[in-house]
């Protein structure tokens, strides 16, 4: 293998395969990069047999094809402090050569053939994700997920398949809250008319930094594959079953508040800064912000007027965590939301205004939430 490749195009892609690499074990062919020449590309794989990518770059010039390994986070090291020009790359017996004008950097290979294959699968389900609204929705999601969770299927986003009614539902919980939106005219094409899978949230995470419209998403029920014009990802799914989430959703609530979005994230955070806790009143013309700290007495207290009046006859109190409900008003397109409630001790419902438009490029996202005791 000889070719000429961008300095710029090769760091990109090394900087991508980075989050696939064993870097605890030097000695693993996981902690390698394989490398392979066809034509006027250069393909690029990583992978810890949990999780994996491949990509391509093309070549500014390719003498000899061929395949090799390099250990893939010193292959970064060196590439990144190199100069802004070609670089070229040269297997040599057991060694990969990289050199730039009068510098030049050897390091030992792997048999690449050790190197472990990309799954191939049968997918029981596929989608074409032509529009941003599933990486949207990932997006919103994803702080609600514990990675570390005890309960494995909790540590990944549930991805749930409609062949009938063209649906995906998405849904992520921590048990303390939970957040889910439905896409819908979503072109399914699935083997079962209801089929539903758990992506990790590492997966989750990777798929966020690489793809964003224009991809495929198929699954087998054990392995996903996400791809486009550039990147082939690969990651294991959680085998577990996600909890019946629609039996934990209030079939109905008591009370409806339309509620100003900004000015409550601003008194969220001012009130947040002595105390993760806060107490919610609201009144008819006024919502009442106050941190809740039982151990110092600090205290941090704001309102904000409610202009057009509150359907409320009393005052109603709710605690909340302030980090929960800020990222659940983030997760929202519109300027106003709605407040859902029951009992003070009772799960209230955060989502968007059905009155106001939001982005056609959103996802609308709903966050249950479980009170703090007052």
């Amino acid at each position: 293998m000889k070719i000429s490749v961008s300095k710029n195009d090769l760091e990109n892609a090394l900087r991508y395969l980075q989050a696939f690499l064993d870097k605890k074990d030097a000695s693993s062919i996981a902690s390698h990069i394989h490398l392979e020449v066809i034509k006027e590309k250069l393909f690029l794989k990583a992978s810890d047999s949990d999780i994996g990518l491949k990509s391509y770059i093309f070549t500014q010039s390719s003498d000899k094809e061929g395949v090799g390994t390099i250990n893939g986070k010193k292959f970064l090291d060196i590439i990144s402090c190199l100069k802004d020009s070609n670089i070229i790359l040269e297997t040599k017996d057991d060694s990969l050569v990289i050199k730039q004008n009068k510098s030049s950097f050897k390091l030992p290979m792997f048999d690449a053939d050790e190197f472990p294959e990309f799954p191939v699968i049968e997918p029981k389900v596929s989608i074409e994700v032509n529009t941003p609204f599933l990486v949207d929705a990932f997006k919103k999601i994803a702080p609600v997920i514990e990675q570390t969770s005890h309960k494995r299927e909790l540590a990944g986003i549930l991805m749930q398949f409609d062949q009938k009614h063209q649906t995906l539902s998405v849904v992520g919980t921590d048990t303390k809250r939970l957040s889910y939106t439905q896409l819908e005219k979503v072109s399914i094409h699935s083997t079962e008319e209801d089929i539903s899978c758990i992506l990790p949230k590492r997966a989750l995470l990777e798929i966020l930094k690489l793809f964003y419209e224009n991809f495929s998403f198929k699954s087998d029920g054990m392995l996903a594959v996400v791809e486009n014009e550039t990147h082939t990802f690969f990651t294991k799914l959680i085998d577990g079953n996600y909890p019946d989430y629609q039996k934990i959703l209030p079939k109905e609530y008591i009370s409806s508040f339309t509620l100003g979005k900004e000015e409550f994230k601003e008194s969220i955070k001012l009130c947040s800064s002595l105390s993760s806790t806060i107490k919610l009143t609201l009144e008819k013309n006024n919502a009442l912000f106050e941190s809740l700290d039982s151990e110092h007495s600090e205290t941090a207290k704001t309102s904000v007027e409610i202009e057009k009046g509150l359907d409320i006859e009393k005052a109603f109190h709710l605690g909340v965590n302030a980090k929960f409900f800020l990222e659940a008003l983030n997760a929202l397109g519109t300027t106003q939301f709605v407040l859902k409630c029951n009992e003070p001790s009772s799960p209230f419902l955060i989502q968007e205004s059905l009155d106001e438009k939001q982005s056609h490029l959103s996802a609308k996202i709903s966050t249950l939430m479980m009170p703090i005791t007052l």
